[in-house]
């Protein structure tokens, strides 16, 4: 049953629909933006929030791995380094990691945590481990003061020649710029109550990444809040309007034109396939940017 004429008027919808069934048509495309033209604030504001809104689905897995590694569970390691030379041709040689050169009584101690040690050359790490320069334990580091040294002091010694290697750290010692590193086997002899002391700073800290977090999870429950609304508001507008001209033109088509094409068909056009896209651009399309907001974030850090 197909009619002629290059408008379709006299050809099944059904037929029509498998001649035009692509993944992707420029034109249907270009008529979709034709209907979000007139709420181009709506759409933009949108998607500066999906932007808010991803950019804090990203900040928060950091404080947590912030707040865990660096002040509930320490994964830090530490070099010793006993000359100038080779701490600065360590540091030269991974310049790319900006790690940091601490000093104390002429030693040079580079704080390490798992992800340099990830991308240092594992033969390197094995030479230096072998030379007692980075240890197998990891280190916690304290504030170096005189309440932190006198508990240390009750229940450990301090190691005046620290070095690496499989024997590990003895004791505490200092590592320059007002701090003092131990190691957790080190640090577990000292009593619960004390050792609480002992990190009180590192408590603090954790209580401020705890309320960064509670800020940062309200910010973008509030956005995302916004966010579906603005969308929601855009998309039934710009859905309306299609609808409106959709109907508009069935309107003005001919009797020829009914009687060629079920009627449930045209009306599913009009409902379902209509809601179908406008499903799309609530949901769809807010979904794929932050997915590719997101495989960016990932892939930069």
């Amino acid at each position: 049953m197909k009619g002629g004429g290059d408008n379709g008027i006299g050809r099944p919808v059904i037929e029509q629909d498998e001649i035009k069934n692509r993944i992707f048509d420029r034109r249907l495309y270009g008529r979709l933006l034709h209907y979000l033209k007139p709420y181009i604030a709506g759409v933009i504001g949108s998607f500066l929030i999906v932007m808010v809104v991803s950019l804090a689905e990203l900040v928060q897995p950091l404080i947590q791995r912030r707040a865990i590694d660096d002040y509930i569970v320490s994964d830090k390691n530490i070099a010793v380094f006993q000359d100038e030379t080779t701490a600065n041709s360590f540091l030269n040689k991974y310049s790319y990691l900006n790690l940091n050169r601490l000093t104390y009584e002429g030693r040079y101690f580079v704080i390490l945590n798992s992800a340099d040690l990830n991308k240092i050359n594992q033969q390197d790490i094995l030479e230096f481990k072998n030379k007692g320069i980075i240890g197998e334990e990891k280190v916690f580091l304290i504030v170096d003061k005189p309440e932190n040294i006198q508990i240390l002091n009750k229940y450990l010694t301090e190691d005046q020649n620290p070095q690496g290697g499989k024997e590990g750290f003895k004791g505490w010692f200092r590592v320059g710029d007002g701090q003092i590193a131990i190691s957790r086997e080190q640090l577990n002899k000292v009593p619960k109550s004390e050792r609480f002391q002992l990190r009180n700073e590192a408590a603090n800290k954790l209580i401020w990444l705890a309320l960064a977090f509670l800020i940062i999870s309200i910010i973008r429950f509030i956005a995302g809040y916004f966010q579906v609304i603005i969308t929601t508001i855009f998309s039934q507008k710009a859905m309306n309007d299609l609808r409106h001209d959709a109907f508009a033109h069935l309107q003005k088509m001919p009797v020829k034109f009914f009687d060629v094409n079920p009627v449930g068909r045209l009306v599913t056009r009009v409902t379902n396939d209509i809601r179908a896209i406008d499903e799309m651009l609530s949901s769809g399309v807010i979904t794929i940017i932050q997915d590719i907001i997101m495989i960016i974030a990932i892939v930069v850090l």
